[in-house]
């Protein structure tokens, strides 16, 4: 008999393995594929749920365990992970909000170029520029502090060099607003200081500079009542000079206005932390800073209210390392430090005979880091006939730097004016008479400066704001000598 060799056993099938006997749940015990796979515990919200809690909440299909375990096949399975992310895609349009728009704590510079939803608006700030004809007229004025205007208008370095040709140009077309406006406000300033001059009526070429100031002025205004625009280190020097122009003119509430706005923005950039923007431009966040906290003491001191801010960065220690003690940088950012103390003094308690002391010791300070000579009242009817001649921009910033520091003493002092011992709520005899006398002989300096002011050229300066402090300086002297004709009879 042949023999046989022996039959393998069949493999089982998938299934027969489905069907293979499995190991029984224990009594009470409720647990389903689905919950076995992900390895978590299988909760019923009641004893008496055919759905677990998982596979209620993931859309999956619950099968206990003592039922065969259905095969993981794309059918069911796909459509419940289709279904969440449905789920998921309209809970995400339903709970989305607008992103809000990101504020950097200093931008950098506005671009070069202009978008195209600003070509038109590029376009009517073009339209206001003077003609070629005019611009020449304009720069041809032999006035020797032309370049001072612009040299106060803007937030430049400057090494004492200003040519107002290579500055008074127009930005390539297709440029920005905000650049086109910052050309603009320093052609208003300069023409301040060149209307109805002396040499331009000898020539009898006499262009409407009224006109074309109150044109530029009004199309710069385009860009600075824009807070879109405005929210650039350039836009923001676009407020300063729009200020500095209304303080010229002598409208000083328009002035105050166009500084809060400049303080208000630079404010939320971070400028009065002292940062500097990466990349930034040729203007400097920190210079710019001290420029609008010095306008804003400035004509918060003319106006009788509260400054805008308090932040002293510019004045530290560690910022005043930058400079040399004879520097008249120096001096200027511990004028307006100390204009800052007595804004604060003028709130709390205007007589506080030892706050006015401290004041008057920093004005004090500031004033011995220069020379004697630097003190003198400038000459500038030497510059008169001259055209740029050598000198007199330096000239004119050392006497505005005279007006400054005799105001603030002038008004550190005024409270005690028109105050006896009796009156006032200390009855220091001495800090009284030291104050009358400061404040007479700082008016008698305002005015000595302000006739050389004018003497250079009477009629070719429109500065209305010297003008304030003059008439401050004059009414603060008739009242000291009716105050001591009163305590003499």
């Amino acid at each position: 008999m042949a023999e046989t060799s022996p039959i393998p056993p069949e493999s089982p099938s998938a299934g027969d393995q489905s069907e293979r006997p499995r190991k029984r749940l224990r009594k009470g015990t409720r647990s389903c594929w689905e919950c076995k796979r992900r390895k978590v515990g299988c909760i019923l919200e009641t004893p008496t749920s055919a759905v677990c809690n998982d596979c209620r909440r993931r859309g999956t299909a619950c099968v206990s365990q003592e039922f065969p375990d259905p095969p993981a096949g794309t059918g069911s399975r796909q459509r419940a992970v289709e279904d969440r992310l449905g789920r998921l895609e309209a809970l995400r349009e339903l709970i989305a909000v607008p992103s809000p728009r990101p504020i950097t704590p200093i931008p950098g510079p506005v671009p070069t170029l202009a978008s195209s939803k600003y070509d038109e608006l590029s376009q009517k700030l073009s339209a206001a520029w003077p003609s070629q004809h005019d611009l020449d007229v304009l720069l041809d004025i032999p006035d020797g502090t032309k370049g001072f205007h612009l040299y106060k208008g803007g937030c430049l370095a400057c090494d004492g060099v200003v040519r107002p040709r290579g500055i008074l140009r127009l930005p390539p077309p297709g440029s920005h607003p905000v650049l086109v406006a910052r050309k603009l406000l320093l052609l208003s300033i300069f023409l301040q200081g060149a209307m109805s001059s002396p040499a331009q009526e000898a020539t009898g070429v006499k262009p409407d500079w009224h006109a074309i100031m109150a044109r530029v002025v009004d199309a710069a205004r385009l860009v600075t009542a824009n807070d879109d625009l405005a929210g650039s280190v350039e836009g923001i020097e676009c407020l300063l000079m729009e200020s500095m122009y209304h303080d010229a003119v002598g409208n000083l509430h328009r002035a105050f206005l166009a500084i809060r706005r400049a303080i208000t923005m630079a404010q939320m950039m971070g400028l009065h932390r002292g940062n500097r923007a990466p990349n930034s431009s040729e203007i400097d966040p920190r210079q710019l800073w001290f420029r609008l906290t010095q306008a804003d003491r400035y004509i918060s001191l003319v106006l009788g209210l509260p400054q805008g801010s308090c932040d002293d960065v510019f004045a530290t220690p560690k910022a005043l390392e930058d400079f040399p003690p004879h520097a008249a940088e120096r001096m200027r950012r511990l004028d307006v430090l100390a204009a800052g103390l007595i804004l604060q003094r003028n709130v709390s308690d205007m007589y506080n005979s030892g706050v006015t002391r401290e004041i008057d010791k920093l004005l004090r300070k500031s004033a011995a880091g220069l020379p004697s000579p630097w003190w003198r009242p400038a000459n500038l009817a030497v510059f008169r006939s001259s055209r740029d001649a050598p000198g007199v921009f330096e000239e004119v910033i050392r006497l505005m730097d005279q007006f400054v520091h005799y105001h603030l003493l002038a008004q550190l002092h005024l409270p005690y004016l028109l105050c006896s011992p009796a009156n006032a709520k200390d009855d220091d005899n001495n800090q009284s008479m030291y104050s009358k006398i400061t404040a007479a002989n700082a008016c008698r300096e305002l005015l000595t400066r302000f006739v050389s002011f004018h003497q250079a050229s009477p009629t070719a300066h429109y500065c209305r704001g010297v003008d304030f402090l003059a008439f401050f300086a004059t009414s603060t002297l008739c009242l000291a000598h009716l105050e001591a004709s009163r305590q003499s009879q």
